[in-house]
C-alpha cells in the first residue's frame, strides 16, 4: 500500500487545461499501422494534447538512437502541427529515419513513448539480450535528454509458433527490469492483445491488423492518459517502476505537466 501511494505522488499528471503537453510517440511497424492509430485516437480524444508519431517498419531501438537508417518498406509520420499521420512506402523511395535525439530536441515533448521491441525478439541468448538492454538504456537516455518523462510500451503477444513463450517472457522480464531501472514506465502490451488476432497477418504473422490493432492502441493510450491524469486511478494493465517520473527538468511553464 506504501508503495502504491508513493506512485500515485510521484507520477507526473497532464492537467488537461493551460497551454497544450506535447507527446512524441516512435516506434516500429506495429505503430506505423493500426495500433499506431488507436494510441493516436486515444491521446488526441483529450484536450489540450499535442500529438507527434515517427514510426519506421522493421526499426529497433538502435536505429533511433545509432547510424541513421532508411527505410524502404514502409514509414508514419505525424508533426505536433498535423492533424493526421502522413504514410510513406515503396513508392515513395529510401525514408531517412530521424533520431530520437532530434525529435526531441525539436519538439521539446512533455511525455516520450517508445514503443518498440518486437524486432529484437528473435532468440534469448544472453548476448542477445544484453544488446538489446544497451540499445534500451540508449533510447531512455535520448528519450529524456530535455526533461521529457518517459513510457515504454513492450510487444504484444506474438504466435509461439514464431517465437516461443519462454523468448516472449524472457525478452519482456529484461524490457522491464530494464526500463523501470532507468527511470521509464513499462506498459506492457500482451496485458491488452491476444496472439489469435494476427491470422489476418498472411505474410509475416506478427501483425495486428483492423479492429484488433486499433483496439490494442486505445488500450493502451487509454493507460497512458489514466496514468498522467491529475487525480491518479486504477488504471489497470502495464506496471509500475516508480510512475511516470523521467527527467530532472520541469516541463515546459503550463503544460500541465505536474511534478
Amino acid at each position: 500500500m506504501v508503495r502504491f501511494l508513493a506512485i500515485a505522488f510521484l507520477a507526473p499528471a497532464l492537467s488537461f487545461a493551460g497551454s497544450p503537453s506535447r507527446i512524441l510517440i516512435v516506434g516500429d511497424s506495429h505503430t506505423a499501422g493500426p495500433f499506431g492509430l488507436g494510441l493516436l485516437s486515444a491521446l488526441d480524444s483529450q484536450p489540450n494534447l499535442e500529438t507527434a508519431l515517427y514510426a519506421s517498419c522493421g526499426s529497433r531501438a538502435e536505429h533511433w538512437t545509432g547510424t541513421p537508417y532508411s527505410n524502404r518498406i514502409c514509414s508514419r509520420e505525424k508533426d505536433y502541427s498535423q492533424a493526421k499521420p502522413v504514410d510513406f512506402g515503396a513508392k515513395d523511395g529510401s525514408r531517412p529515419m530521424k533520431s530520437l535525439s532530434a525529435l526531441v530536441s525539436a519538439g521539446k515533448p512533455d511525455v516520450v513513448v517508445l514503443a518498440l521491441g518486437t524486432n529484437s525478439l528473435p532468440t534469448d541468448r544472453e548476448a542477445s539480450l544484453d544488446r538489446a538492454k544497451k540499445e534500451v538504456v540508449r533510447a531512455i537516455e535520448s528519450a529524456k535528454s530535455r526533461g521529457a518523462r518517459c513510457i515504454w510500451v513492450g510487444p504484444p503477444n506474438e504466435p509461439t509458433e514464431r517465437f516461443p513463450k519462454s523468448v516472449q517472457d524472457c525478452f519482456s522480464s529484461m524490457l522491464r527490469t530494464t526500463v523501470e531501472a532507468n527511470g521509464c514506465r513499462f506498459v506492457d502490451s500482451r496485458d491488452f492483445t491476444n496472439a489469435a488476432d494476427t491470422a489476418l497477418d498472411r505474410s509475416s504473422h506478427l501483425h495486428y491488423y483492423g479492429r484488433a490493432g486499433t483496439k490494442w492502441g486505445e488500450a493502451v493510450g487509454g493507460k497512458i492518459v489514466c496514468d498522467l491524469r491529475p487525480s491518479p486511478q486504477n488504471c489497470g494493465g502495464g506496471s509500475g517502476g516508480g510512475g511516470l517520473s523521467g527527467g530532472t527538468t520541469k516541463g515546459r511553464v503550463g503544460s500541465g505537466i505536474a511534478n
